[in-house]
C-alpha cells in the first residue's frame, strides 16, 4: 500500500487506488474537522465499482480514525457547507448492498428462446387427427422478446413505457430478417421487433394518423395512413416519407408484387426490386396500381356494381401463383383478380358454415398457395385452397392462446410461421403451419364450425 498526503489529510490506497485518490480529494472538500487528519480505506470487496468510493456511506469496511488512532464517529460535514453532517448508512443497509452489488452482477438472465411452443400448446385439428397448426407464442411488449437481462434490469422488472406496449394492433409483416413490424392505430406508429437482436423501435410517430396497412416488399417497408389519405415508405428502417403522389381517399390495405426475378437490372436496381404496390380504397371500392415512384398507373374494378366489383375492400395479398385477394368485408367474400385487375373468381360467401365468412378482414397466402382468412366476427382464421375449398379452421372467441378479440392482419413469413394481429387482446399471436390438409373432404382437416365449435 501506499500512502498519498493532501491538506491535511493521509489516505491508505487499497484495491481501489484512483477511487481512493478521488475520496481523498472529496474529504479535503467536505471536512471542517480540523482533527481529522488521516483516513484509512479499508475496503470490504474488491469487487464494488470504483464510482463507489466517492460516497463512502456505501463502504461497509470503510473507517475514519483520528491522530491518536481513536474511531472517529462515522459523520463528515456535508460538501458544499461547512456546518452540515454526513452521515454514512447504517452498517446492515451497507452490508446489504455489499452483497447486492457482488454477487448481483453475475446474475445475469440470458436471452430466453421464443417462438417455441410449450407443452401443452392448442393444436388445430384437435387430437386424434394429425395437427396442422400450433400456437407457439405471442407479442405484447418488448419483453416478450426475452432479451438478455443484466441483474438490476431484472430488479427495475418490465418496461411499462406505453409507447412499447401494443394497444390496437391491425396490421402486421415480416421481414427475411426476422423483423417483425406492427401497425398500431392508437400509438400511431409501426412497431419494429427484431427477433434475432431482441430489440424494439417505432417508426412514424409525429408523422402517421391512423396506420391501417403496412407491407414489404424491395427491400422497403409500405405503410397505409387511412386518415390522411397518404402512403409512405420507409427504406431500411429510415423515416417515412410520402409515396403517393395523387391522394387516395381512405387507404386500407397493402400488397406489393414485384416485377419478376432475374430480370435485367434497371436504373441500378433489380427488375424484382422494381414492382407494383396495390392499394385498397374503402371510400371508392376500388384498387390503385402505383408505380415503383408510387405514380397511379391503374385503377379498377371499372365496375360499380358490387356484385360484379367491389363493396367494401379492406386487405390485399398477393401471391404469383394466386393472384391479387382482396378481402370485401361487408359482402362476405374474397375477391380474386389477376395482376392486371381482371376479376377471376371469389372465395366464401356470407354465412356460418365451415367456408362461409361473416367480417372478413386479414388475407394470407403461403408458399404451398394456401389462402389465410382472418374472420373478426367467427373470431378465426379459416385456410382455403386455390380453389376456394375449405381445409381447416382455428381460432376461437375469448383471450388465452389461440383465441381472439376481434383479429385483423395476417401474415405468413419463410418459416411458415402465422403471424395474427388480435387487435382487441392488444397483442399478436403466432401460429406454426405444421403440414398441408389431406383435402377438402377429410373429417380430420374440417373444422365443425367457422368459429371453431363455439357458435350457435
Amino acid at each position: 500500500m501506499r500512502r498519498v498526503q493532501g491538506s491535511g489529510f493521509r489516505v491508505q490506497i487499497g484495491w481501489h487506488g484512483q477511487a481512493a485518490l478521488s475520496l481523498a480529494r472529496e474529504l479535503r472538500v467536505r471536512s471542517s474537522d480540523p482533527l481529522v487528519r488521516e483516513a484509512f480505506l479499508t475496503p470490504h470487496s474488491a469487487g464494488i465499482p470504483s464510482r463507489v468510493a466517492t460516497a463512502p456511506r456505501l463502504y461497509a469496511g470503510t473507517k475514519f480514525y483520528r491522530p491518536s488512532g481513536a474511531e472517529l464517529p462515522a459523520r463528515l460535514p456535508t460538501h458544499g457547507s461547512r456546518r452540515g453532517l454526513y452521515s454514512t448508512a447504517p452498517p446492515g443497509l451497507s452490508i446489504l448492498w455489499l452483497l447486492i452489488t457482488a454477487f448481483g452482477g453475475g446474475c445475469t438472465r440470458p436471452a430466453g428462446e421464443i417462438l417455441v411452443a410449450p407443452g401443452d400448446a392448442p393444436v388445430w385439428p384437435s387430437p386424434p387427427a394429425p395437427a396442422r397448426i400450433r400456437y407457439v407464442g405471442a407479442f405484447r411488449t418488448p419483453d416478450d422478446l426475452k432479451p438478455e437481462k443484466s441483474f438490476w434490469q431484472q430488479l427495475a422488472g418490465e418496461d411499462k413505457t406505453q409507447i412499447k406496449q401494443l394497444v390496437a394492433p391491425n396490421a402486421v409483416a415480416v421481414s427475411p430478417e426476422d423483423q417483425l413490424f406492427v401497425a398500431d392505430s392508437d400509438r400511431h406508429c409501426v412497431h419494429v421487433f427484431d427477433l434475432r437482436a431482441r430489440t424494439h423501435s417505432t417508426i412514424g410517430e409525429g408523422t402517421i394518423e391512423f396506420p391501417s396497412a403496412i407491407a414489404r416488399g424491395g427491400g422497403r417497408l409500405f405503410v397505409a395512413d387511412s386518415a390522411a389519405g397518404a402512403i409512405y415508405v420507409s427504406q431500411a428502417g429510415g423515416p417515412l416519407r410520402r409515396f403517393n403522389e395523387s391522394p387516395i381517399a381512405r387507404p386500407a390495405g397493402l400488397a406489393y408484387a414485384p416485377s419478376g426475378i432475374g430480370n435485367p437490372v434497371v436504373a441500378g436496381r433489380p427488375q424484382s426490386e422494381i414492382g407494383k404496390l396495390f392499394v385498397s380504397d374503402l371510400a371508392t371500392a376500388s384498387i390503385h396500381v402505383l408505380d415503383d415512384s408510387g405514380r397511379t398507373i391503374r385503377t379498377f374494378p371499372r365496375t360499380t356494381d358490387p356484385l360484379e366489383g367491389l363493396s367494401t375492400p379492406t386487405q390485399l395479398a398477393f401471391h404469383s401463383s394466386v393472384g391479387l385477394l382482396v378481402t370485401d368485408a361487408l359482402a362476405g367474400r374474397v375477391v380474386r383478380f389477376d395482376p392486371e385487375g381482371q376479376r377471376l373468381g371469389t372465395i366464401g360467401a356470407p354465412g356460418d358454415a365451415p367456408g362461409n365468412l361473416a367480417l372478413p378482414r386479414g388475407v394470407a397466402i403461403d408458399r404451398e398457395g394456401h389462402i389465410y382468412v382472418v374472420d373478426a366476427r367467427f373470431e378465426n382464421v379459416q385456410i382455403f385452397d386455390a380453389a376456394g375449398r375449405v381445409l381447416l379452421a382455428f381460432g376461437s372467441e375469448g383471450g388465452g392462446r389461440g383465441e381472439f378479440n376481434l383479429p385483423a392482419g395476417i401474415c405468413i413469413d419463410a418459416h411458415d410461421r402465422i403471424w395474427v394481429a388480435d387487435t382487441y387482446n392488444c397483442r399478436v399471436q403466432v401460429f406454426q403451419f405444421l403440414g398441408a390438409p389431406e383435402d377438402a373432404s377429410s373429417p380430420s382437416a374440417i373444422a365443425s364450425a367457422p368459429d371453431g365449435g363455439k357458435s350457435p
